[in-house]
């Protein structure tokens, strides 16, 4: 007997190590194709010659390690040695962060196990609500919180970013494990409410034996061999969340050196890196548990297989959307469901309202003036108020219509990108279940080297030079974004679902269906694919949920979908603003978190919105969840009040924020209209009343009468001028400006742009006589001519020019601009 044991152990351990070898050799495998496919795309065209050439020039600069090289300002530097401080450090956050996470979570989890079963239905749903929060916001709470309290007590807890060559730890390693801790806590404790099920627990409580010693000596050893098989996923969860650590934290890890001096060889590079400690501490974990995942080769032979089953498609298509849609039948009984579904439903819907009923206008409001149209009493960006909801940018456009405009697309898209994902998935999973069983274990392997790269890393360097793309349009963009962010997942979901096909297979049910002789057709559609189709639902809603984060890393990384469009934002030019062609919400974080230290607020308020649709998704899927298991236990249930209530509470919200917007947009177009009828008024009397003692001194703001709303240096937003002055009656395009021509009541006035996309030049025509001006001004010109007259008020250019007798241009413009 002793013998026989040690066979199978041998045996064993042999297939163990099969297996782990199998593993390596095709994650290395796969890390090396998948480093060669930015090679491959020529804008948003697949090559594979290219592809192929590109794989030949990538192992042949592995090969030569020692020449890889990186830029690095005006220099090039060798990657080795540098590579390993980045490295180093990276490798420790992260491993840091897991320990953490597991410790806390283990501990946790057993708190929680013991606590009374009210208290632990409340402990489950704080952790079911901290479970919807993205790592940037948890990550940008927990640094202003420490920069708070540092304003409070001038005591600082921790490093919040880098600076020069200090590299903090401390916090980098909070804030990176608190994600991982959420999630294995909910992993740990469902498993331990399937372990407290099993009948050897009735046994051990027959025995006197305490719910502690229970839990520590019988459930949790059994939970932690569950909870390790599950923890590549919160690994790769910490990896993708590291790259966003490292970038908030303005940290020199190797993801973000990767970001920063990345090409395909120091791409393919770290990731082998990468991969070796993370196999290794798989590997290990598994040889310890003895529970390496491995599926018997097969559950029974059949004895006859039978002709396929010539029943008709559409029959088949039929009954196949009947199981998929039954659930939704019952879906109003699960307050949860509905919840979500109002969230998610209330913001698109407001979307689209403001989108076809207002136009997709985003408001500007540069400067608010008092009451007596001339004195300014303050400049954007206004921060949140009960006039602007959510604040406003630094040009004033306002926070609330931008969430507003770009919801469609943020939410839209995720729907879709989810649903494309699954499709394409659900036909390679059916693929993946009927492949022999050696091509399944390697093809695992290859599917496998995904969780050691960041995605969105990968995302990045294929869509880069897309979005930046001046040849191209918003859609063939848009397109472009949709379809990889589709495919990068398709690998990884269609094994998953494979997978989950295969285990069904193994089931004494199904068994029996082939002995009886059912054609693999029949035993496919009849038995194996109605126990699919619910998983289904969560697969397709779980994406939702992994679309709308990888939305925000790549927003981090300044890829938008539909572009990413770089503009100069100061006077002078030089400084460049990465801006979203749609506003998506992405697009939004990254054009703003570099100001998050000086406005808070326009990182916080879209992050917000990452998570309240995140947290309306995780209703969903939870109210979905129970409608399913009330249908399996025969519980069919049509409706709940809560539901009816939750449903006025969103149409309530809903009806405020649209009176919300009618109300903005009524005022501001009464104050275009009141301001053409200024404009009007006024204009003729530029050379009498508004050449006033406060009108000359708004000169030397670079700011002029009768064009109030606009001042040198401000930016040149063509549409918002379109709407005080109408459309321009031309338009002249010079070397280095771009002049817009304009005429109100009569009289003409001309607005300058240059290359930097900000106003250098305004001109207003009017009439007055020389005398006059002079008596206004009440200083001597600085020149003087038979046609003109030139004052300097502070850096600006005050310019009279005489077109005709008593009738004038007056021009204002940066003296230093058109020389």
């Amino acid at each position: 007997m002793p013998s026989f044991t040690f066979l199978i152990g041998g045996f064993f351990h042999f297939m163990l190590i099969k297996r782990m070898f199998i593993t390596f050799v095709t994650s290395i495998l796969g890390i090396l194709l998948m480093g060669a496919v930015p090679f491959a795309f020529n804008g948003t065209s697949f090559q594979f010659s290219k592809y192929t050439d590109g794989l030949k020039e990538l192992l042949s600069q592995l090969s030569h390690l020692a020449d890889i090289t990186y830029p690095a300002g005006a220099a090039q530097r060798s990657l080795f040695p540098d590579v390993w401080e980045p490295y180093t450090y990276s490798m420790t956050v992260l491993f840091s962060a897991l320990f953490l996470a597991l410790f806390l979570a283990i501990l946790l989890s057993i708190l929680i196990s013991l606590l009374p079963k009210r208290l632990y239905q409340g402990a489950k749903s704080i952790l079911f609500v901290f479970e919807s929060f993205p790592d940037i916001l948890i990550t940008v709470l927990i640094q202003f919180l420490i920069i708070w309290i540092y304003k409070k007590t001038n005591v600082l807890l921790f490093d919040v970013v880098a600076f020069g060559d200090s590299q903090p730890y401390t916090l980098p390693i909070l804030c990176l494990s608190v994600m991982p801790i959420i999630l294995s806590l909910r992993i740990l404790l469902f498993h331990m409410e399937e372990e407290w099920e099993e009948p050897y627990i009735e046994n051990a409580k027959s025995k006197g034996l305490s719910r502690l010693y229970i839990l520590i000596h019988h459930i949790m050893p059994n939970t932690l061999i569950h909870f390790f098989h599950q923890s590549k996923m919160i690994l790769w969860f910490m990896l993708s969340n590291l790259l966003v650590i490292e970038i908030l934290f303005n940290i020199r890890g190797i993801t973000n050196f990767v970001y920063q001096h990345g090409f395909p060889a120091i791409f393919t590079v770290a990731s082998l890196l990468v991969f070796l400690p993370m196999y290794a501490f798989f590997a290990l974990g598994s040889w310890f548990t003895n529970r390496w995942a491995m599926q018997s080769e097969a559950a029974a032979t059949a004895a006859a297989q039978s002709s396929l089953n010539l029943e008709p498609l559409w029959r088949v298509l039929k009954r196949l959307l009947v199981r998929i849609v039954r659930p939704l039948q019952y879906v109003a009984a699960q307050p949860l469901f509905v919840a979500g579904f109002c969230i998610i439903g209330s913001i698109l819907a407001l979307s689209l309202i403001h989108n076809y009923a207002f136009g997709n206008e985003i408001p500007q409001t540069q400067v608010i003036y008092a009451k007596d149209g001339f004195n300014a009493l303050g400049r954007a960006p206004f921060e949140p108020s009960s006039r602007f909801w959510f604040g406003t940018d630094q040009f004033g456009f306002e926070l609330l219509y931008k969430i507003a405009s770009g919801a469609k697309y943020t939410i839209g898209l995720a729907f879709f990108i989810s649903l494309a994902r699954l499709l394409l998935s659900f036909a390679g999973g059916y693929l993946f279940f009927i492949m022999n069983q050696r091509v399944k274990e390697w093809l695992k392997g290859l599917v496998d080297s995904t969780h050691y790269i960041p995605v969105a890393l990968l995302c990045y360097f294929i869509l880069n030079a897309v979005v930046l793309s001046e040849g191209m349009t918003f859609w063939q963009k848009g397109t472009f974004y949709i379809l990889i962010l589709t495919l990068v997942a398709v690998p990884a979901v269609s094994v998953m679902i494979g997978s989950e096909m295969e285990l069904i297979s193994y089931r004494e049910f199904v068994t029996s269906a082939k002995v009886l002789g059912g054609s693999r057709f029949h035993v496919f559609s009849r038995h194996i694919l109605p126990h699919t189709l619910p998983k289904l639902w969560f697969i397709y809603i779980q994406q939702i949920m992994y679309v709308l984060i990888l939305f925000a890393h790549l927003g981090l990384l300044q890829i938008f979908f539909g572009g990413t469009v770089l503009e100069e934002y100061t006077v002078f030019g030089g400084d460049l603003l990465p801006k979203s062609m749609s506003n998506e919400w992405s697009g939004l974080i990254g054009s703003y978190y570099r100001q998050m230290m000086l406005r808070p607020y326009l990182l916080i308020i879209p992050v917000l919105f990452f998570a309240v649709s995140i947290f309306g998704v995780n209703l969903m899927l939870e109210g979905l969840k129970r409608t399913i298991e009330d249908l399996q236990w025969q519980r069919k249930k049509y409706f709940h009040p809560a539901s009816l209530v939750i449903v006025a509470v969103a149409v309530g919200l809903c009806f405020f924020a649209v009176h919300k917007f009618s109300d903005d947009f009524r005022q501001r177009a009464k104050a275009v209209s009141a301001q053409k009828v200024e404009a009007k008024e006024t204009e003729r009397k530029i050379p009498i009343v508004e050449l006033e003692r406060d009108t000359i001194s708004q000169f030397a703001d670079g700011m002029i009468n009768g064009v109030r709303e606009y001042y040198i240096g401000g930016p040149m937003e063509r549409s918002i001028i379109n709407g005080v002055y109408g459309k321009p009656i031309k338009v002249k395009d010079y070397e280095k400006r771009t002049e817009y021509y304009y005429k109100e009541d009569g009289y003409q006035i001309i607005i300058s742009s240059g290359l930097s996309r900000v106003i250098n030049r305004m001109q207003v025509e009017y009439d007055s006589s020389r005398k006059d001006i002079k008596e206004a001004m009440k200083m001597k010109p600085m020149k003087e001519t038979k046609d003109s007259l030139s004052y300097l008020k502070g850096r600006y250019l005050v310019l009279f020019t005489e077109k005709s007798k008593g009738h004038w241009w007056l021009s204002l413009q940066d003296q230093y601009y058109f020389r």
